[in-house]
């Protein structure tokens, strides 16, 4: 007898049954991540995971648009809400900010990470002269950096050099006056760390200016160490009562409880509120992955006029460039 069936074709339901199973992997997957990144401030690989919580929103985000559109309405919805927090937080930076009224004169600073290994020098010196700050902090300024700046000295007549064979040299070039430089050993019996402090004039006003590299999370006693890092300048500087900058490469992101620890110590506020994500790190990568961990906290009294990042030429970061002045 000839059998005549033909065979059945897969049907569209469980063809959706897989595909819905895929995206509850998904994601469960990102949300476990996320939730696991909350708990930066016990586990190291937290703390990495939330240093890249722009990329992690936007993957919650994805996943809760999937899930929607196969009709699971429960765990689509939580994951829209969970997003749609977090998304509102990110944005925050790009709200106004409360500053005081912005004061008559103003000073451009620039942060700068050249990165040690860069060859890239006058490229460097040629930005430096086209953006024209009046203050320019120098970051990774290792040995070979010491001597091919030297061009910029006839433009920096003052100036508080502390270069190293290391990556955490660091230098304050400045054309105003620099009052009381001081500098500061981080860690100092753990590390060879400087950080920078010094005066300058901004009108009748004393501004203080503060600038630091702390050692990079790629071990948990590193990031131990920036952290210890991190509290000692805020300590420091709380106790200075004047209008003051913290500047620098944090090698942590704004989302960092450890962030906000400094930022709880010292008083000061984020100087990107308003201006915007900012993402100064890690160009050898796709800008996708780019994150802001080069940062500016300014004191109660300064107004932030401008915030933007330059060119890297050459160097892994983009520098950080800002107005300000002293408000009343």
């Amino acid at each position: 007898m000839q059998d005549n069936a033909r065979p059945v074709a897969p049907s569209r339901l469980s063809f959706r049954s897989v595909v819905t199973a895929m995206a509850w992997c998904l994601s469960m997957t990102v949300l476990a991540v996320f939730m696991f990144s909350l708990a930066a401030r016990y586990f190291l690989l937290a703390e990495l995971i939330n240093s890249f919580r722009a990329q992690v929103t936007s993957l919650l985000l994805i996943c809760a648009c999937f899930l929607l559109l196969l009709r699971q309405k429960m765990a689509g919805w939580t994951l829209l809400l969970i997003s749609g927090w977090q998304l509102l937080m990110l944005a925050s930076v790009f709200l106004p900010s409360q500053q005081p009224h912005a004061g008559d004169q103003r000073l451009k600073i620039m942060s700068m990470n050249v990165w040690g290994d860069n060859n890239q020098f006058q490229q460097v010196i040629d930005q430096v002269e086209n953006v024209a700050p009046d203050v320019l902090l120098i970051i990774e300024y290792n040995d070979r950096w010491h001597q091919r700046l030297e061009p910029l000295h006839s433009m920096y007549p003052y100036r508080l050099l502390q270069p190293r064979w290391h990556g955490y040299g660091i230098a304050l070039f400045s054309k105003r006056p620099l009052e009381n430089p001081q500098v500061w050993q981080l860690t100092s019996d753990q590390t060879d760390v400087p950080a920078l402090t010094a005066t300058v004039k901004v009108g009748d006003h004393s501004l203080r200016l503060a600038g630091l590299h702390t050692m990079s999370p790629t071990s948990l006693m590193r990031m131990r160490l920036r952290n210890d890092q991190m509290n000692e300048i805020a300590d420091l500087l709380a106790d200075m009562n004047e209008p003051t900058i913290l500047m620098g490469d944090f090698n942590c992101t704004p989302w960092s409880p450890f962030f906000g620890d400094v930022i709880g110590k010292c008083g000061y506020r984020d100087s990107r509120r308003g201006q915007g994500h900012l993402a100064s790190w890690n160009l050898e990568t796709p800008a996708l992955f780019w994150i802001p961990i080069d940062h500016a906290l300014v004191s109660n009294e300064i107004h932030v006029h401008q915030r933007s990042v330059g060119k890297a030429c050459g160097s892994d970061h983009r520098p950080l460039i800002m107005e300000v002045s002293i408000g009343h």
